[in-house]
């Protein structure tokens, strides 16, 4: 006499005709899915078939979905009406629509082609971000602003950068381009603005050969910061002034107070 199990086993069996469709969720992945009841097993197990591979199952894996009539075991059923199916049919979580006006080895194709298709969409792909703008720059105009935006700043660019660095830059200043695309920030701030300033004043006062023609030099400033030309114009020129006069007192003191001959330069 069969076991508890074995009883149980056939008692569901008889849900599942042979021809039958069933929905299988059980341990063989690769049938899971709407698969075809082919066959019983004596201790209530049942054959399936999907996409030609076979396997024995328990009952208790599969749940009911159509029946479709065995060949020859009476009337064939009737074609589905309106576009309609017998059943859905479902590969690995994806339904399955075999084209209508295909013949069998295609819907088979159809079917193979779905198993292992991912469920959802890709991951849209990152947009590059547009190349970044460099924001225009406020620079005050009106004499009381001008010093009080370029006077301070001096003072404490002079104390944070040696006489030799400083020295160094401007001998080295023959391309006014080249330094604004070479020696300015991508995206400049006022300090590099002010810096600017300084330097091309000093040059100038230096040799000023060694920049452009006067009028194309503050289009080129305004350009790379963005601040008008007008602006460009007047800082230059309160950054000359006050370099001459720093320089004229520097001597002054100096003729004053000599360096002892063989002292240290």
């Amino acid at each position: 006499m069969p076991d508890l199990y074995t009883q149980q086993k056939l008692a569901i069996q008889g849900q599942f005709a042979i021809g039958t469709l069933a929905d299988y969720r059980g341990q063989k992945t690769a049938l899971s899915g709407t698969v075809k009841v082919i066959k019983h097993e004596r201790k209530g197990g049942v054959y399936i078939e999907a996409d030609g591979v076979t396997a024995l199952v328990s009952p208790f894996a599969l749940t009911p979905v159509a029946t479709v009539r065995p060949r020859g075991a009476g009337k064939r059923p009737e074609a589905p009406q309106n576009g309609q199916r017998l059943a859905k049919l479902i590969r690995n979580g994806v339904e399955v629509v075999p084209d209508q006006k295909a013949g069998k080895a295609d819907v088979l194709l159809d079917r193979l082609r779905q198993i292992g298709r991912p469920t959802e969409p890709p991951a849209p792909v990152a947009a590059t971000p547009p190349p970044v703008t460099p924001q225009r720059l406020t620079a005050p105009l009106g004499k009381a602003n001008v010093d009080r935006f370029l006077f301070g700043w001096l003072k404490h660019f002079r104390r944070d950068t040696s006489h030799a660095m400083r020295q160094a830059v401007i001998d080295g200043f023959g391309d006014l381009p080249a330094y604004l695309n070479n020696h300015v920030p991508a995206l400049p701030g006022l300090h590099a603005y002010r810096a600017t300033i300084y330097y091309v004043a000093a040059v100038e006062l230096a040799d000023p050969s060694r920049l452009p023609p006067p009028a194309e030099i503050p289009p080129l400033v305004s350009a790379r910061f963005g601040v008008s030309e007008e602006a460009v114009a007047i800082h230059l020129k309160w950054m000359r002034a006050r370099l001459e006069a720093d320089h004229a007192r520097y001597a002054y003191v100096a003729k004053l107070h000599p360096a002892p001959v063989g002292a240290a330069e």
